[in-house]
């Protein structure tokens, strides 16, 4: 959990200098053993500048739904926003706002890909009709 926190304070960071990524997904987060900064943000393509609180949230969700996604329970994705709003001095009501929104909608997509995903079952030798 210590790594991911890193990350949480590196993205915390990354918005309070004005900056969204765009694609914060754990894939995008590259450890450097033996570094000062343990923790770099790699795939900075779609890095911009914004100063909106509720863009930083928006942002934010993207790494949350990773927890989310790799199925560590919601107390690890809530320990992990609690830092992320630690670590900002603007007012948390609008990247709630865009955090928790942006949330739900990606998690009612991803839930639908995993549904479609899933094996139809077949039925056994046994019950399939005589041909």
């Amino acid at each position: 959990m210590t790594l991911l926190k890193e990350a949480v304070e590196l993205v915390a960071t990354l918005h309070s200098l004005g900056y969204v990524h765009m694609d914060l997904k754990w894939d995008n987060f590259l450890w450097v053993p033996n570094a000062d900064q343990p923790i770099v943000l790699t795939d900075l393509d779609h890095l911009r500048r914004s100063y909106s609180a509720k863009e930083h949230g928006k942002d934010f969700a993207r790494f949350i739904l990773s927890a989310i996604q790799f199925q560590m329970g919601s107390e690890v994705a809530e320990s992990l926003t609690n830092c992320y709003l630690d670590n900002r001095t603007e007012d948390h009501s609008d990247i709630k706002r865009g955090l928790f929104k942006r949330i739900q909608k990606k998690r009612r997509k991803y839930e639908k890909r995993l549904r479609s995903s899933e094996p139809t079952p077949t039925p056994s030798a046994e019950r399939r009709p005589p041909s």
